[in-house]
């Protein structure tokens, strides 16, 4: 992004000389009135307002129409998230760094995810429900984000194992695309969500916010109904399934032998909520069956509207809203959090 807007200065810069170099050559060395001149002044009267106008539209559409898509497809998002995916961590998280003295001054709360737990869409990660979460709970504890976009259940236990320092409690974010890991290890790999302009205007798309935002608002396609209906197969394949559960279990199996609480927030598709249910279903139940919490969201949003749920048409991670939603959902279902036995835990 720093090239784009280097570039978009250096054209301004070039139009501009160019300019100057036209209004001295017209005005200093070419004076004597004639047709020709009088038609080169006016067709460099339109190309020039022609050429600042389109680096003005330009412009307005590169620092206002930056918003995010769920996959990450588009020039916008791209944007996006070199802008608001910040700041970034030593660890490489959505997270502010935290010193030893901070990992020492009280209870730990772990959230771990993927790109829902991390606040992908969402501007300021101080919105997120981690945050919100950490608001309500007040200065004896500290929430620490261990999330990356695209993470699986083994890449968070991974994750957990090689941190420095052990939480009090984990809340773990299950969505429903956290099967794909899975899915993409028994050979099952995402199909082509949208299809790529054509030829030179490709280009356009692919360098000019003006053009990206055009060619996608008129886009026909629907990238999310192709990635749900992928999303359906990987759970409904019984291989994938068993290997999906095999992580799952594991990852519980550490909190377990670490005797770390353990919390699972279970999302559905939130485009989807109804038809996810017979697939989250099957999560909450294995959760349970291994002794975890959960806070089950697919029960939760039943029967809301999607654009009161997701970030923009676009990108159906959970909005502020949501997420505030779900911290004031978990701050509830694990009061009191000053538990004697959570004390124990951080004791030891």
């Amino acid at each position: 992004m720093d090239t784009y807007f280097l570039l978009m200065l250096i054209a301004y810069l070039l139009v501009s000389v160019s300019l100057a170099g036209t209004i001295y050559i017209f005005s200093h060395r070419w004076r004597e009135p004639s047709k020709l001149r009088t038609c080169l002044i006016t067709l460099s009267v339109v190309g020039f307002t022609s050429v600042y106008l389109s680096l003005l539209l330009e412009y307005t559409f590169s620092a206002i129409f930056v918003t995010s898509d769920a996959h990450g497809l588009t020039l916008s998002s791209k944007a996006w998230k070199y802008k608001c995916w910040q700041p970034i961590n030593e660890q490489g998280y959505r997270d502010e760094d935290h010193d030893e003295e901070d990992l020492e001054s009280g209870n730990l709360l772990f959230v771990v995810g993927g790109s829902t737990a991390g606040a992908y869409g969402i501007d300021h990660g101080s919105k997120r429900f981690a945050n919100r979460l950490t608001e309500k709970i007040g200065d004896s504890w500290l929430a620490i984000v261990v999330a990356k976009i695209g993470w699986g259940v083994t890449d968070q236990l991974d994750a957990l194992r090689s941190y420095p320092k052990k939480p009090t409690l984990i809340i773990s974010s299950c969505t429903m695309d956290a099967i794909e890991p899975a899915a993409t290890r028994n050979g099952f790999e995402r199909p082509q969500l949208v299809d790529q302009p054509d030829g030179r205007f490709r280009w356009f798309v692919n360098h000019s916010f003006f053009f990206d935002w055009l060619y996608w608002r008129s886009y026909e396609g629907n990238a999310e109904q192709i990635y749900w209906d992928y999303l359906k197969d990987a759970h409904h394949n019984e291989e994938i399934w068993n290997t999906y559960k095999r992580e799952i279990k594991d990852f519980i199996g550490y909190c377990k032998e670490t005797k770390i609480e353990a919390v699972s927030v279970v999302w559905p598709h939130l485009c989807y909520i109804e038809e996810s249910e017979e697939f989250t279903s099957k999560v909450v139940e294995l959760l349970r069956n291994e002794g975890n919490k959960v806070l089950d969201l697919t029960k939760h949003f039943r029967g809301r509207n999607a654009e009161d749920l997701v970030v923009n048409s676009m990108d159906a991670h959970p909005n502020e809203k949501v997420h505030a939603e779900v911290a004031q959902l978990l701050y509830e279902m694990l009061e009191p959090w000053e538990s004697s036995e959570r004390a124990s835990v951080n004791s030891n």
